[in-house]
């Protein structure tokens, strides 16, 4: 995704999925379209077509990339459950909200993505179509928004002249400390002059389940723990990962997710099984020490294991830093960092305090965005 020096676009890019006429029309319904507006009338028109199957590609954050087939009777059926528990369902809607706007700000290649058109198809709702940037560009005029999704990332450069939304699903990256403060912070200023505030969810979900199967709130009120829907039931396995059952789907797997199971509805996420860091006998979820250095550093990072021949895996920082800095400028980042880390002993403790820094240009990203931490650390060991 691009990042956009501007927060509002001139005009509002809809797609009226209330009227039958432009669901039958082959052409797309919008003057001069973009490129991503075409690839998702496309995506419209290929989900309208008679074959009961779409395609779905994983975004390949956690490994190499896969194409799934997915019957788009179950899409909608995923789509309609949103939109039950977030009491979106028409029915319900338009006899007090006639016009039911859904908003569209990431790529349609995705399951997240597509699943916003699927959603707003389902709803007969009218879709504000709005490049997949990192910096949303908001339409001048930008009527109150329904249901918007959005990665962490997007949120956190687009909170300054954020629309009048109902309900706003995070996914694709954890949502953090810092950034949970940040939508706190903004939103109780708003609830200070009596403005309607948005309710925030934090999703949980992927490609294989045909997007979130559990919601967590973490803005009005602020859940520690997901719930999922009603059709799915979880467990934990002998590793420690979620599993799940979901009637509505049809599904049974298991997943990456290493999970602390609360009841058969609720569980709380400790982070991805392939990223533990086994060093000196010790498992260490870097996840827990991101959240823990979130907003403290001043780069992007991630925190990850490299081959030790003392330790097993050695616990190091990442940090891309960009281009073209001076070897003075780089000691002087990794001098703050150890500072910082210094700092935060008593938080990390022992075994999570990061054993190395290193600077890297750039990562490895997904077309979503997501750091691709595997492949990022592989190069980067090929290259030492």
């Amino acid at each position: 995704m691009e990042t956009s020096q501007l927060n509002q676009s001139q005009e509002p890019r809809i797609l009226d999925f209330s009227n039958d006429l432009i669901l039958q029309s082959k052409k797309i319904p919008l003057l001069n379209p973009s490129e991503f507006e075409t690839k998702v009338w496309a995506f419209v028109r290929e989900f309208l077509e008679e074959n009961p199957y779409i395609e779905l590609k994983t975004s390949g954050s956690t490994g190499e990339p896969k194409t799934i087939l997915a019957e788009k009777e179950k899409l909608k059926i995923s789509a309609q459950r949103t939109l039950d528990f977030l009491d979106l369902n028409p029915k319900n809607q338009k006899s007090t909200h006639p016009d039911l706007f859904f908003a569209l700000v990431l790529p349609i290649e995705y399951i997240a993505g597509k699943m916003m058109v699927i959603r707003a198809l389902v709803a007969g709702a009218k879709l504000l179509v709005i490049e997949p940037k990192t910096q949303i560009c908001f339409p001048i005029g930008c009527p109150k928004i329904a249901l918007l999704a959005l990665t962490p990332m997007q949120l956190s450069q687009s909170l300054e002249g954020f629309p009048e939304v109902s309900h706003v699903l995070l996914g694709g990256a954890k949502l953090n400390e810092n950034l949970q403060e940040q939508i706190h912070t903004t939103f109780e200023k708003k609830r200070e002059n009596n403005k309607n505030l948005p309710t925030f969810w934090e999703t949980f979900g992927m490609t294989e389940t045909f997007s979130h199967i559990a919601l967590k709130q973490v803005f009005l009120k602020k859940n520690a723990f997901f719930e999922v829907f009603d059709s799915v039931e979880i467990f934990q396995d002998e590793s420690g990962c979620l599993g799940l059952k979901d009637k509505a789907l049809g599904l049974h797997l298991k997943t990456e997710d290493l999970v602390e199971v609360l009841s058969a509805k609720t569980f709380v996420w400790k982070g991805r099984k392939g990223n533990v860091i086994n060093s000196a006998g010790v498992k260490i979820f870097p996840e827990s020490i991101e959240n823990i250095l979130e907003a403290k550093l001043g780069f992007p990072f991630f925190v990850h294991g490299i081959p030790d021949d003392v330790m097993g895996q050695k616990v190091s920082l990442f940090l891309e830093v960009g281009e073209n800095l001076s070897d003075l400028e780089k000691e002087n980042i990794k001098t703050k960092t150890l500072q910082t880390l210094e700092n935060l002993k008593d938080s990390l403790g022992k075994f999570q305090k990061p054993k190395a820094i290193f600077l890297l240009k750039t990562f490895e990203r997904t077309l979503s965005g997501k750091i691709q931490r595997d492949k990022t650390v592989k190069e980067f060991l090929e290259l030492m």
